[in-house]
């Protein structure tokens, strides 16, 4: 590499005292002394010096000589040579004046002009023989910078301002860089020429910028946390993935469910809630909307609920709540009633079937509208002329014949007696006193109140009176307060055994004799009881004696003598024997005379202590715990009440008669229920099997929720399914609604629809996109841009490149051409949004003012444009050549029509000479200028695209239209 201090190293011309011509150099490495060339040139002038000293001293010298030189040798002798300075004398004794003094050709510095740099401030000493004195006069003068590592304008700094540098370049590095970064201004270091990197790499970002000049647009490394960035919490926490689009905007690429991107705006992430929301509820642009309904949006799913006084009698949401259930006849108050209008006329007001008329002889008697009139008033007993006149059935069989009620037949014992059928059979025979067995014999009778009874006269007599002879003729004729034969009532005679009867207030009372008691309290049998003797009554009412196994067994003048021991008794009733039976182990005797130890349906009966035992035989057991009255009294076998056990009951839950086999519940249930739990003993049969969705028909039937809402009736599945699903097969509690509409290709939108049958033109497979057909595939050669699947695939494509480096071999205009593609009467399509059509195009160059290429754009439709390149590595930068702009689209969006005109310097002169008047502030077209004022085209061939900037709904037919003629102004 050049260095500064060769730089330094520059040629000086010497002052011409010194030799015309004569060159001194600086010594690069400022030592002291001369040059290398000085040092020649000095020792050339001393050896001069010395040649013309020796002619001088060889001369003939004048008499008296010089004052100076003493005129003789030796005055010469006394000019004492010392170094030669820069003085003005000739210190050197050589008869030279200030000849190479000491210090000429030394390097200095230039002091005068002040403040000088670079080259033009150092230079070599010289002697100023004017001014005898050493000088370092300015020999470098500034020119211009080249790249040669010399501070040529001497500035101070080495190559600065080469005229070369900051022209555009393209860096080469080893690796290389790409993208922006190889983009470089030529420069100059240390005298050699270079490309300066300009644009350094920077972080990747989305921006459709390769930053990071990996060779890669937009490989972000973190795209998620570069995207998120400056959006809200709830934004950020909506989107799953962030991706960079083509165009270098961050999109959201997933999103977190339920969350969704339907609005397509990466600002808002993914606004849309699908879980909830009426707009897209559980996709996008799914809305909740019935008529006369109020619709939410839950799980994903809609859900509607109908206004007041509507409703979804139909159950498909489709039309909504269709009927208004005030004034609906077929569906009046709510669904599936009908109003019924039977031999008369009906009507629904307010949601209640309201009956106006009925027919003559009709009436509607139970207000019942759903059945019309449905009485016949002619013949009806209960409605009989009118719908308040019901004929009486007391005690009667009525008849309603031609609107009057009448009495077929009466009841045993009873009778119409006052001929009102009104009242039906009026009359008890058998107790009624003015008609006692027939109507009208009356029950007439003295000394008491007359009755019929069981059809005949009787009398009631008062109070202590009594009719004792039963003859109703005579009355009541005893009077039962004292009669001691009839006393209290007839028949009842006081005894007078023992005794002296009374009878007083129609009671009997007895004075007895001594020795005897009335013990049973019963006057008629008298003093029954001796209590001198008996020793049951011994002394008294109910003091009785034992005899064997007793303490005292008689009684003597009403005194027992013994009576029984512990643990007998006398069983016999016979004092004579005593105490007789043994009553702690008798079996018929059991603790007490007379209980028998012998219990039924019982084994091994035993009295031991007094207490019966016994063993149950197998299926009965003592469950009232009175095994010596009734033993084991339950069978529990059978009896449904203890069913297994004394403690086990069958449920009367929901069976029609509790029952019990072998132990076991087995009550059968009711119509309708069922034991889905196997525990008839407790919770009976508690299944509702004709209404509930989980148990439908049948224990183990569950109805299917998928996709709908479950119902059950008469134990059979039903289901209304959520909007967009259906029950196709016909199996609601199988497999639910288990076609989603609106994507299944042979059911969409409806059961019957079956997009993958029947295909349109063109069409090779087709596909369900929210309920509606849409096409899959097309035949080739065949597009569907309108997206309707009745017209198929109605879009013919063509085979034209959809990327810049395929685009097909350059079609070439010749100068004064005109040239249709594909041809005058054909057409190339434009058959979707990414559709992109690309074409080589070449003008061939020329200088001339023939040279005019434009490229018009043939579309009637008005979508389509096209933009023009040079080659295909800078098609993010296209020619903006067209002749005046084309208003309603922006630049960014292509032209229809791109026209070249010539330019340059001699553009002006084949403009005058084409058109002398024409608008010379009209500006030059030429997209690839030249170097020397006018133009030379460069690039012959240009790379045309044509596209559309909005979005395709139709197939687009175009053509191109190139021609190469001069024209100016220019033309479309």
């Amino acid at each position: 590499m050049k260095r500064l201090a060769w730089a330094i190293g520059i040629l000086v011309v010497a002052p011409t005292w010194l030799g015309c011509g004569t060159i001194l150099g600086l010594d690069k490495d400022y030592e002291e002394g001369p040059l290398p060339g000085a040092q020649t040139d000095a020792g050339d002038a001393a050896s001069e010096a010395d040649a013309q000293a020796k002619d001088v001293s060889n001369e003939p010298k004048p008499e008296g000589g010089d004052a100076q030189e003493g005129g003789d040798a030796t005055q010469e002798e006394a000019c004492v040579k010392t170094p030669e300075k820069c003085d003005g004398i000739d210190n050197d004794c050589d008869g030279v004046i200030d000849n190479n003094p000491q210090g000429v050709g030394t390097p200095c510095e230039v002091k005068t002009p002040a403040n000088l740099k670079g080259p033009c401030k150092y230079s070599a000493t010289v002697c100023d023989k004017t001014a005898k004195q050493l000088d370092c006069p300015q020999t470098v003068f500034a020119g211009s910078e080249t790249c040669d590592g010399v501070d040529n304008d001497c500035n101070g700094t080495v190559d600065d301002g080469y005229q070369g540098s900051g022209q555009p370049c393209s860096v080469v590095t080893d690796p290389p860089v790409f993208g922006p970064c190889a983009t470089g201004q030529t420069n100059c270091l240390e005298g050699d020429k270079g490309c300066t990197q300009t644009v350094k790499a920077l972080p990747e970002s989305c921006n459709a910028i390769d930053d990071d000049c990996n060779g890669t647009v937009d490989d972000v490394a973190d795209i998620n946390a570069e995207c998120s960035e400056g959006h809200t919490p709830s934004v950020k926490a909506s989107v799953a993935a962030w991706v960079c689009s083509v165009q270098g905007k961050c999109v959201v690429g997933t999103c977190v469910k339920p969350y969704e991107d339907c609005d397509g705006l990466p600002d808002n992430g993914c606004e849309a809630n699908l879980l909830i929301e009426l707009g897209h509820c559980g996709s996008c642009i799914t809305f909740c909307d019935a008529m006369n309904a109020a619709a939410t949006c839950s799980t994903g799913k809609c859900h509607y609920t109908c206004d007041a006084t509507y409703a979804n009698c139909n159950d498909d949401w489709t039309d909504g709540c269709e009927s208004h259930l005030p004034d609906d006849m077929t569906n009046c108050g709510a669904c599936g009633h009908v109003c019924v209008a039977t031999t008369g006329s009906s009507e629904c007001k307010a949601g209640l079937c309201v009956v106006n008329s009925c027919s003559s002889g009709l009436g509607d008697c139970d207000s019942d509208p759903d059945n019309g009139c449905e009485t016949d008033l002619a013949t009806s007993e209960i409605h009989c002329a009118d719908c308040a006149t019901a004929c009486s059935t007391f005690h009667a069989t009525p008849a309603c014949v031609a609107s009057v009620c009448q009495v077929t037949s009466c009841d045993n014992n009873w009778a119409d007696c006052d001929n009102n059928a009104a009242n039906g059979c009026e009359v008890n025979l058998l107790d009624d006193v003015n008609n006692c067995t027939t109507c009208g014999n009356k029950c007439t009778s003295t000394n008491g109140t007359p009755s019929c009874n069981g059809g005949k006269c009787g009398i009631s007599c008062p109070t202590g009176s009594g009719d004792c002879d039963g003859v109703f003729a005579t009355g009541c004729e005893v009077n039962t307060n004292s009669d001691v034969s009839n006393c209290g009532k007839c028949g009842h005679v006081c005894s007078a055994i023992h005794s002296t009867p009374a009878c007083t207030n129609g009671s009997c009372s007895l004075t007895c004799t001594g020795g005897w008691a009335d013990c049973d309290a019963d006057a008629s049998n008298g003093c029954e009881t001796d209590l001198v003797n008996d020793v049951l009554h011994c002394g008294g009412c109910g003091t009785p004696c034992i005899g064997i196994n007793a303490t005292d067994m008689t009684c003597v003048a009403g005194e027992c003598v013994n009576t029984c021991v512990v643990g007998f008794g006398d069983c016999d009733g016979d004092p004579h024997n005593g105490c007789e039976t043994m009553t702690s182990n008798d079996l018929a005797h059991c603790g007490t005379c007379g209980v028998l130890c012998n219990p039924s349906h019982a084994q091994g009966a035993n009295c031991i202590g007094g207490v019966c035992t016994a063993t149950c035989l197998a299926g009965w057991d003592d469950c009232d715990g009175n095994l010596v009255l009734n033993g084991c009294e339950t069978n529990l076998l059978a009896d449904p009440d203890h069913c297994g056990s004394c403690s086990t009951a069958c449920s009367h839950v929901h069976v029609t008669t509790p029952s019990c086999n072998s132990g076991s519940c087995n009550s059968p249930c009711a119509t309708g229920w069922a034991d889905c739990d196997g525990n008839l003993q407790t919770t009976g049969c508690e299944q509702n099997i004709a209404t509930d969705v989980n148990h439908c028909g049948s224990c183990t039937t569950k109805c299917s929720t998928l996709n709908g809402t479950p119902g059950c009736g008469g134990g059979q599945c039903s289901i209304t399914c959520t909007s967009g699903f259906a029950d196709c097969n016909n199996n609601p509690g199988g497999d639910g609604c288990e076609i989603n509409l609106k994507n299944d290709p042979v059911h969409c939108g409806t059961c019957t629809t079956n997009c993958t049958t029947s295909l349109p033109p063109h069409t090779t497979s087709g596909t369900c996109t929210t309920g509606a057909c849409r096409v899959a595939s097309c035949g080739a050669g065949w597009a569907d841009t309108d997206q309707q699947f009745p017209d198929g695939c109605e879009c013919q494509t063509d085979t034209i490149a959809d990327a810049c480096t395929g685009a097909a071999t350059a079609t070439t205009v010749a100068v004064g051409a005109t040239i249709n593609l594909p041809d005058a009467s054909g057409w190339y399509t434009i058959s979707s949004s990414s559709d992109q059509d690309w074409f080589q195009l070449s003008f061939p160059p020329n200088n001339t003012c023939d040279y005019g290429p434009t490229i018009k754009l043939v579309d009637a439709s008005n979508q389509l444009r096209i933009q023009v390149f040079t080659d295909c590595s800078t098609t993010t930068t296209w020619l903006s050549c067209n002749y005046s702009g084309e208003s309603g689209f922006a630049t960014g969006a292509g032209f229809r029509t791109w026209d070249f005109t010539y330019g340059g310097t001699m553009n002006d002169k084949c403009r005058d000479c084409a058109n002398p008047t024409c608008d010379s502030s009209q500006p030059d077209k030429d997209p690839t200028p030249g170097t020397s004022g006018y133009f030379l085209p460069k690039q012959p061939i240009f790379y045309v695209r044509v596209f559309s900037p909005a979005t395709v709904t139709q197939c687009l037919p175009y053509r191109l239209l190139l021609t190469n003629k001069a024209h100016w102004p220019p033309t479309p």
